[in-house]
């Protein structure tokens, strides 16, 4: 996964809580960034996700395009996002 790949949530991203509003009203968002362990305070070696989400037509608060800029995901909670029809 590199930054500017269309994603979309895992099967386990979709079951943590965490990821509630993404499920809510976003269908996809875009990799904006990875952040490896030097560049942030967890201690984890593992790359951090940080992903753009765009928000699903017909949900209209300007509030959730704050909310869903570089929220951040592991690799485990996103997968490729790929268009279906």
């Amino acid at each position: 996964m590199k930054v500017g790949d269309l994603v979309t949530l895992s099967a386990a991203g979709r079951k943590q809580n965490q990821n509630g509003l993404v499920k809510q009203i976003s269908d996809f968002g875009i990799v904006v960034r990875i952040d490896s362990h030097m560049e942030r305070e967890f201690t984890e070696e593992k790359p951090f996700y940080r992903v753009n989400w765009f928000i699903r037509s017909g949900v209209v608060s300007p509030h959730y395009s704050r909310l869903l800029s570089k929220y951040g995901h592991w690799r485990y909670e996103i997968k490729k996002y790929k268009k279906t029809s």
